[in-house]
């Protein structure tokens, strides 16, 4: 079980455009604040897969999403609760979010978490997360924070307890598009 001091002790690097190593809802990340600019912008950074735009927004709930995209198809929903994993979502008309999180086409990747760790982080927080895959130093099933490179260990403000050294999460993710016209596009199945 998590703390409730790690939880505080990881807000309060998130609220100083700092960036934390912790167990996201489907593996090791590395996340901060997902409105500032100056702290995705680390993240940006620190992502040892530049070639590849893995970072995705995470929000505790999709009552948070009119507040980020301006077409947040709340009819989604009905489709991700019938998915057994993980859903990342590419919404159209992203807002209020640090412009790097931006794609071209204007669009923007989010999940919404049900990681009780991840919800309460959110919660707490108060304001969307936006989070890389913290890359192991050789291929695992399983991900254990031991394992992870010392460029991201060194380039983090702060590496959550809660979860060290559980090997055994690395869950796979779905990526949906949302497109204009109401309808799905399935990315990765």
């Amino acid at each position: 079980m998590f703390t409730k001091e790690d939880i505080h002790k990881a807000c309060a690097v998130l609220s100083n455009a700092g960036l934390v190593l912790f167990p996201a809802d489907t593996h090791w990340g590395v996340g901060c604040d997902a409105t500032n600019t100056t702290a995705v912008d680390r993240l940006v950074r620190l992502n040892t897969n530049p070639l590849r735009n893995d970072i995705v927004v995470l929000m505790e709930d999709e009552n948070k999403l009119p507040d980020y995209v301006s077409q947040p198809g709340i009819r989604i929903f009905d489709y991700i609760k019938g998915v057994s994993k993980p859903m990342t979502v590419i919404y159209k008309g992203a807002r209020g979010v640090a412009a790097p999180l931006i794609d071209t086409d204007g669009s923007v990747a989010i999940r919404i978490v049900t990681d009780p760790f991840c919800t309460a982080l959110l919660k707490q927080f108060n304001k969307p997360i936006a989070v890389i895959p913290a890359q192991l130093r050789r291929r695992r099933k399983e991900q254990d924070a031991d394992l992870l490179p010392g460029k991201i260990k060194s380039g983090v403000d702060y590496m959550v307890q809660h979860r060290r050294e559980d090997a055994g999460f690395n869950r796979p993710v779905s990526v949906i598009r949302w497109n204009n016209d109401g309808s799905l596009s399935i990315l990765q199945p």
